[in-house]
């Protein structure tokens, strides 16, 4: 427990430092109550980050991506993004003793070729130079907390909202009446009350319509 106490105090620091200039949200993540995955991470949205952090705590013996962090469990993974000016990436991996930047990525909306970018693979984005991913022009919502997404590169995909749905930030989505109340801004899929989706994962989480 004391570990995971060292982490999360950590893990409170990066967020601060990666938001610096935006208000402090009211509440931190607490990861002794994480039950996401490396497959169905938590999320934790950030109001004016247009982005925020997926995490989750390692518990078995994935691959170590420093041996400086060998056997040194717990871990927490962290990917963050931001969509503030330029765009950027960032993934870390915390321990009780130290913070490691695995990988970073900053990209330039002037740069951006949706066309190279659609083909990529979501296993390539990390740790590469790679450009920015298609943005929300259009959003329907479908019956089954599903949203049918048209991208600027004219793409249609399909997001299902169920998995996250538990999480308390997207909770006042279960109610279909709210959850209709969708639309576009800033490139991503904002509802009333603050609440959206950072716009790289519903690129790449979603499916082909």
């Amino acid at each position: 427990m004391v570990r995971l106490e060292r982490i999360q105090e950590l893990f409170h620091g990066l967020i601060l430092a990666r938001i610096l200039g935006l208000d402090v949200p009211p509440c931190l993540p607490e990861i002794a109550k994480a039950n996401g995955t490396k497959e169905n991470p938590n999320w934790f949205p950030v109001d004016g980050m247009y982005g925020g952090f997926s995490y989750w705590i390692e518990s078995g013996d994935e691959l170590s991506y420093s041996t400086r962090l060998n056997n040194e469990l717990p871990r927490l993974h962290s990917k963050s993004w931001s969509r503030i000016e330029t765009g950027s990436f960032q993934y870390h991996v915390i321990t009780s003793d130290e913070i490691l930047l695995v990988a970073e990525e900053y990209w330039d909306t002037s740069l951006f070729d949706p066309l190279d970018a659609c083909t990529r693979r979501r296993d390539d984005w990390l740790g590469q130079n790679y450009n920015m991913l298609p943005e929300v022009i259009e959003v329907e919502t479908l019956p089954n907390y599903c949203l049918l997404l048209t991208f600027d590169n004219y793409e249609e995909k399909h997001f299902d909202m169920t998995p996250y749905l538990h999480y308390p930030i997207f909770q006042r989505l279960q109610s279909p009446g709210f959850f209709n109340l969708a639309k576009v801004e800033h490139g991503t899929v904002v509802w009333p009350s603050g609440i959206y989706i950072a716009p790289e994962m519903l690129y790449l989480d979603s499916k082909w319509a």
